[in-house]
């Protein structure tokens, strides 16, 4: 496992292990779970991302609590992927694409 936490944010880290069980049960290299799962003790639901282009994995029985999304390797350019892969904890080291973000895209 990866952990990476840019902003030096306080992990929970009993919840590791709940993270390891979800990497095992996801048979692909690029996974990673980010969000308030891992830092702030009320929170429980578990967004888990997973970088491929086999959309199958969405029929992947999962708890209920497991938010799973998934990325395609185009979507790697994009300002979301670069925000929520700064601080997560990754089954693999994760791919990395340059920032291709234009002031007018988002300026209206």
């Amino acid at each position: 496992m990866i952990i990476q936490n840019v902003q030096n944010l306080e992990l929970l880290r009993e919840r590791l292990p709940i993270i390891e069980k979800i990497f095992k049960q996801i048979p692909t290299k690029y996974v990673f779970v980010s969000g308030s799962f891992l830092y702030k003790e009320k929170y429980n639901d578990i967004d888990v991302f997973v970088i491929s282009r086999n959309k199958s994995l969405e029929k992947l029985k999962l708890d209920k609590k497991i938010n799973l999304q998934i990325l395609d390797f185009n979507q790697l350019h994009s300002l979301f992927y670069h925000s929520i892969s700064k601080s997560c904890v990754a089954k693999s080291f994760l791919p990395k694409k340059d920032l291709k973000v234009t002031i007018s895209r988002y300026w209206r």
